[in-house]
Parts: structure tokens; sequence; C-alpha cells
């Protein structure tokens, strides 16, 4: 039923009624590059507590705001427990090498609102 709901309530793209406004507000003033910076930087400081860890290494330095480590089974296991969530991803689709037995490669995203309480505090289970 969602495409009856989502026209009854006003939000079709035809319309442009809820997508041009959220657009307006995106774009006003540039908020899309502070978001954007926010992002980027939070992922900068999550690759680089990664590089400091014990438990994990990066398989990339991030350009943007995706990071990808490899980090050993049972910090990954850890990091879930905690409640982090992240995917595991295939060492191919970004050309590299698959990680050595016993690690695994995940792929971390941060975003705009991603705060540097969670990236320590993800830090800090990671190095457990």
């Amino acid at each position: 039923q969602f495409p009856f709901l989502r026209m009854r309530a006003g939000q079709l793209f035809s319309k442009s009624r809820f997508v041009a406004a959220q657009f307006a507000a995106y774009l006003d003033g540039g908020h899309y590059r502070d978001l954007a910076r926010h992002a980027n930087a939070a992922a900068r400081r999550l690759a680089d507590g990664i590089a400091a860890s014990r438990a994990g290494r990066l398989a990339l330095y991030p350009d943007g705001n995706e990071v990808f480590a490899v980090i050993a089974r049972d910090a990954a296991a850890r990091l879930r427990e905690a409640g982090a969530g992240f995917y595991d991803w295939p060492a191919e689709a970004i050309g590299l090498a698959e990680p050595e037995p016993g690690a695994v490669l995940i792929r971390l995203v941060t975003c705009f609102r991603t705060t540097a309480g969670e990236v320590d505090r993800l830090l800090a289970v990671l190095d457990a």
C-alpha cells in the first residue's frame, strides 16, 4: 500500500512538495557541505583510531565517510554485541586481497549525526 499512502500524504514526485522542501533546506547556505564535512571528519577520527588500534588496521584511508578496516573476528563480534552496526565487506569489491585467517574486512559509515563520543566508544570496544 506504499504508493497509495505516499500519494495520500501529498509526497508525489510529480508534485515535488515533500522532496523540494527538503532539498531547499539542504542546499540553502551550503548546509549539505557542512553535513558532509562533519561526516568526513568523523570518518577520519575513526580511521585514525583504528590505525592506532591493537585489534585492527585500515584497509584504505578514507576519502569520504566510509572506513574500510581489517579487524579480528572476535573484535567484530565484540563490536556487534556492544550494538555497533557495520557490514562485512568483500575484499574483491575494493580491489584488495582477502584478509588473513581470523580477520574480517568491514565497512563503517559515518554520517552528519555521528558524534565523537560514538566514535570513541566504538574504538574503546575494539581495543577492549
